[in-house]
């Protein structure tokens, strides 16, 4: 109340009129009828505090803004909506968001042409404000249409704050709590480690504390394992290292979250996630199911460079589906209007329009560290991952689908975030057009980010042409090719096969949807030869022989994440 008779008296004093203190208290008796009638009507059951909490602090901003209004109304470089002045102290020599802006583009066209990035789509967000959003490129090679405002990508792994959002949003409401065992919920649930069957919580599933192998279960996704084949099998994977001490990325625990959630809401993950986020935030374009995005007219398709020109991958093929067997972990598609709501959304630290969606205290918990990855360096929060190599707080996490990507960043106590939607899996680019904005509008020393990446990026795959011409150089001849044919079986896989047709060696499991080509290293070791559109690690088969060169088992890299490694050769 002391803050609303403050904003009385200034806007008296601002207007340059002589009011007498009558006055000001009678329009003040006004204001707060007016503002009860208007709060009545209003759902300000999580801390409807965020009302009134520096409202004169607010107001002030407001006018700092109407002046600046008209400085901007004629700059038409950029589109540009509400904008907010950038405070002059924070730069040596100050510039107009509109100049930014402009600056900004630039640097993304070029960082799209650097990384052969076919198409594009970007957002920016300040103080809950969309103050920039852009389309760049083509959403499909072949019919050369470009990508549009409305045009659906894939966001892959972006999906996992969305998750942990929910979760918070369930908390709220008395649903879960971040504390409760997934015993609680399942309980025949189980790990290979008792301890962490017993003690697991709903916050380490999305905190990759967990203490299980990196990535395990993944390419159960491309053998099109089903989601019950993945939750059944979770009892065989063996642990990595210490439980709430050891970064190890996992998705299937965010598809356990989902299966928590609705043994405690009774909905599934979908209807939860539509009900509590994309409806109020109106995300109506945003879906979560593969039929949905196949079947969508305006989407783009994952591009690669070849040749000097850009191919189009299917989107048609049987592991197509894998990021929605995972969906808690990855099934979203979006485009960059729905996508710029969710940027405003998280610019405005949980509120849209004047409602508080979720709580602060959950908003905080979401934000807070896990875990640290030495390896990259940075923190795992809960679906975030967080940076500081820039002086700033950075929240951030990427998205890689079949040769789509999607990155979104923000600065929490700046209240600023910067969202990019790609029909290439380049968070590095993403990222680089991240971190020029935001040294930009914080006035940081200019750094060149995209030449940084670009630098690292020839890095990493010099040192993978080198390794890939470490071959043997007289290589072993295999066993003639037939007695590796045959069943295996492994305790987490099932069964598995290896058959010998036209010449070759073919290997599947799961559905045996999807076959990989084996081609001969050395000796019993076989590689397998790429498949199109899945950029992850390719497999190495090694297989086992007894004294009598009879092949007893395999071994295959990326796939001995369960407690028994073997794949034993079924007689």
């Amino acid at each position: 109340m002391v803050n609303l008779i403050k904003y009385f008296v200034k806007s008296a004093v601002i207007a340059g009129k002589t009011c007498s203190l009558l006055i000001v208290l009678f329009s003040f008796c006004l204001y707060q009828s007016a503002f009860a009638q208007e709060t009545s009507s209003q759902d300000l059951s999580l801390e409807p505090d965020y009302l009134v909490s520096d409202f004169d602090e607010l107001i002030e901003k407001k006018i700092e803004e109407k002046k600046n209004e008209s400085k901007l109304a004629n700059d038409k470089s950029v589109k540009i909506s509400s904008l907010p002045k950038i405070a002059d102290e924070r730069l040596e020599k100050p510039a107009s968001l509109a100049e930014i802006l402009s600056d900004f583009e630039v640097a993304a066209q070029k960082i799209q042409k650097d990384w052969n990035i076919a198409g594009m789509a970007v957002a920016i967000s300040i103080d809950g404000k969309i103050v920039y959003k852009k389309v760049f490129g083509i959403r499909d090679a072949v019919s050369k249409e470009k990508v549009n405002y409305q045009t659906i990508f894939q966001i892959g792994s972006c999906t996992k704050a969305f998750t942990a959002m929910l979760a918070g949003m369930l908390a709220d409401r008395g649903i879960i709590k971040w504390d409760d065992r997934v015993i609680d919920y399942i309980p025949t649930f189980q790990l290979s480690n008792p301890d962490i069957t017993k003690n697991i919580t709903i916050e380490d599933l999305l905190s990759q504390n967990s203490g299980l192998i990196p990535y395990s279960q993944h390419f159960m996704l491309l053998f099109g394992y089903s989601r019950q084949q993945i939750l059944q099998g979770l009892k065989f994977v063996r642990t990595y290292g210490k439980f709430r001490q050891s970064y190890g990325y996992q998705n299937n625990l965010f598809l356990l979250a989902g299966e928590v959630m609705q043994y405690a809401s009774g909905f599934p993950w979908e209807e939860n996630l539509q009900k509590l986020i994309l409806t109020p935030l109106k995300m109506d374009s945003t879906t979560m199911d593969y039929q949905s995005y196949v079947s969508a007219e305006n989407k783009t398709k994952g591009h690669y460079w070849k040749g000097g020109s850009f191919v189009p991958a299917s989107d048609k093929l049987p592991y197509n589906i894998w990021p929605y067997t995972f969906a808690p972990a990855g099934g979203i598609n979006t485009n960059i209007d729905d996508f710029s709501k969710w940027l405003a959304f998280l610019t405005s630290d949980g509120i849209v329009g004047k409602k508080r969606l979720i709580s602060q205290a959950s908003m905080d918990r979401i934000f807070s560290k896990k875990v640290f990855n030495k390896e990259s360096n940075y923190y795992y929060c809960l679906g975030w991952r967080l940076s500081n190599g820039t002086g700033e707080d950075i929240f951030w996490h990427g998205g890689t689908t079949d040769m789509q990507g999607a990155y979104i960043s923000f600065i929490r106590d700046k209240k600023i975030g910067v969202a990019v939607l790609m029909n290439l899996n380049n968070v590095p680019a993403a990222q680089s057009m991240a971190l020029m904005f935001y040294d930009a509008y914080l006035g940081k020393p200019k750094t060149d980010w995209n030449q940084k990446n670009l630098a690292r990026s020839a890095a990493r795959q010099k040192s993978r042409d080198a390794a890939a011409k470490k071959s043997v150089k007289e290589p072993i001849k295999p066993l003639p090719l037939e007695r590796y044919a045959g069943s295996y079986r492994n305790n987490m896989y099932g069964a598995v096969i290896v058959k010998l047709e036209n010449g070759k060696l073919k290997f599947s499991a799961g559905s045996y949807k999807t076959w990989l080509t084996l081609k001969h290293t050395d000796k019993n070791t076989f590689g397998a030869e790429s498949i199109p559109g899945w950029t992850f690690k390719q497999q190495e088969f090694k297989f086992q022989v007894d004294k009598t060169s009879t092949v007893i088992s395999m071994t295959i890299a990326d796939m001995s994440d369960s407690t028994d490694s073997l794949f034993k050769k079924q007689k």
